[in-house]
């Protein structure tokens, strides 16, 4: 999906995978996803203008989309006045703190997206790797590890952005108690592959042709988890 949003009268047909998600009556949380239409000025969002519908209490209102002003993961030395990070604890501490309540509920969401945002620059991409870690470490020590799939896939899969070196480049990675470890596929893969990969594991219908079509991921697993916690560096 596009993550930063669109116009709603270029919604596809079924909608994305939320709209999927809902008609099936499964819960799930959006972090930063298909926000950017909704309103937002570095640190809120405060525009009453359409929005996905299916999203409407799905939301952290909280957790920043893709504004500059807000970082995915301060580093330690990050924090001095002027910075982008000073006064907030980023975009995975956000993520955790709310998160953290559905886990002591009880009531996980089956499906959760989120948008961390990261520049060309080495030092935005080392930051966003510290938010992915952060992340994975905290849903990596809760009871339901064992079940979980996290697919990370680049900002550059957006519809009309390409690689720097080649467009048909890009990566995808699976993390997970159940992916088999150390592998690399050689399928020829797309973004709708993932899509395809998280409608099965749902038993949800093709959104639109691409993911009908597309080859799943399915030899990225095996039937015995491994279910060994993460620690973040």
């Amino acid at each position: 999906m596009n993550d930063h949003g669109a116009d709603p009268e270029d919604y596809g047909r079924y909608g994305y995978l939320f709209n999927a998600l809902a008609r099936a009556g499964l819960t799930y949380r959006d972090y930063g996803g298909l926000l950017r239409v909704s309103g937002y000025d570095g640190s809120l969002y405060n525009l009453n203008v359409p929005a996905l519908a299916a999203l409407n209490g799905n939301v952290d209102l909280d957790y920043a989309s893709a504004g500059p002003k807000v970082a995915n993961s301060p580093s330690p030395k990050a924090g001095k006045s002027g910075s982008p990070t000073a006064g907030n604890g980023g975009r995975a501490d956000e993520f955790i703190r709310d998160m953290q309540r559905f886990v002591q509920a009880g009531n996980v969401p089956s499906f959760t997206y989120v948008s961390l945002t990261a520049g060309a620059d080495q030092a935005s991409v080392n930051e966003a790797d510290r938010a992915i870690g952060k992340i994975v470490d905290f849903v990596s020590h809760t009871p339901h590890w064992s079940s979980t799939a996290i697919f990370i896939v680049p900002e550059g899969l957006e519809p009309g952005a390409v690689d720097h070196v080649s467009p048909l480049r890009s990566y995808a990675l699976v993390v997970s108690p159940l992916a088999r470890r150390g592998f690399v596929g050689e399928q020829n893969l797309s973004a709708a592959s993932v899509l395809k990969t998280e409608e099965e594991i749902f038993g949800l219908p093709p959104l639109t042709l691409s993911d009908l079509l597309a080859t799943d991921m399915s030899n990225f697993f095996t039937t015995a988890p491994a279910p060994e916690t993460y620690q973040a560096r």
